[in-house]
């Protein structure tokens, strides 16, 4: 008879029994309480519990291993890439690889940015849109990029109970084939979804070919921190202003004594003349 979670009566003494997540073994621990008196043995299970929550916590804070993490990645590129080819081989599209491309590179160019920038990758700034035009992208690019990057910026921020969310975490069980999807194991989940798209993307639009190397190449250099982002407009050096040289010959100071008088009889006609225009 159970006197509370996880606290069981054999024989005459007391144990505590728990089942381990699936993750490390789902085998069933089972632990002596030493006593037979039943608010010793409530006292010494709650404790346990405890202990055994905080370990359990700890080792789902881990998140995914390194092996499910790239299966995972791997299924997402494998997965766009047969979407892309469909879309690719459908009669009505056709011969119009250079748009195909198009749109494969403002998509893929989105996913990227969402996957450095997270839910900050939208809007696309004026300044990144001028970066995008001087290196040759044309209006129409850049405004399939930004209509893209606000469609799929909610990646960024998904969770298992919304749409997105949902669909990653189907996906991930789906891939590694395990049910126990923690809190750390959808959040890397929902990086390397992201970053999987993108590279599909990304090496679509360079080839008309599906290259599944490259794109995975590609995906690990959108991993490591020093992933390059949209390039940014260098703003010019500002020229400190050029002074004369002082010059303490009279006719010098002269010149520089008129030329502030003219200045402020400039000044005080301009004012004049807006108080005259602000009387009629």
């Amino acid at each position: 008879m159970a006197f509370q979670s996880h606290l069981y009566r054999r024989g005459a003494s007391y144990v505590w029994r728990r089942r381990t997540p699936a993750r490390a073994g789902g085998r069933i621990l089972q632990i002596s309480l030493r006593t037979n008196e039943p608010l010793i043995a409530r006292r010494r299970a709650a404790i346990v519990t405890v202990e055994s929550n905080n370990l359990f916590d700890a080792m789902s804070v881990q998140g995914l291993t390194v092996a499910e993490a790239r299966k995972f990645l791997e299924f997402i590129i494998e997965r766009e890439q047969k979407k892309i080819a469909i879309f690719r081989a459908d009669v009505r599209h056709r011969g119009d690889s250079e748009s195909n491309q198009a749109q494969d590179w403002a998509m893929g160019t989105a996913l990227r940015m969402i996957a450095q920038h997270g839910a900050g990758a939208a809007p696309l700034t004026d300044m990144q849109a001028q970066a995008l035009h001087i290196e040759g992208r044309s209006p129409v690019e850049v405004s399939m990029l930004r209509e893209n990057l606000e469609n799929n910026v909610s990646l960024a921020t998904s969770t298992p109970k919304d749409r997105h969310g949902s669909q990653i975490l189907d996906q991930l069980q789906t891939a590694i084939g395990r049910q126990d999807i923690g809190a750390a194991d959808f959040l890397v989940a929902r990086n390397k979804y992201i970053q999987g798209r993108a590279a599909a993307y990304i090496q679509a639009a360079k080839d008309t070919t599906v290259g599944f190397d490259e794109a995975l190449q590609i995906a690990e250099v959108l991993t490591s921190p020093i992933a390059t982002s949209l390039p940014q407009i260098t703003q010019p050096a500002i020229q400190p202003e050029v002074v004369d040289e002082y010059s303490p010959v009279w006719e010098d100071l002269i010149a520089r004594f008129e030329e502030q008088q003219r200045k402020a009889e400039v000044k005080a006609l301009s004012i004049d003349q807006q108080v005259r225009i602000f009387r009629l």
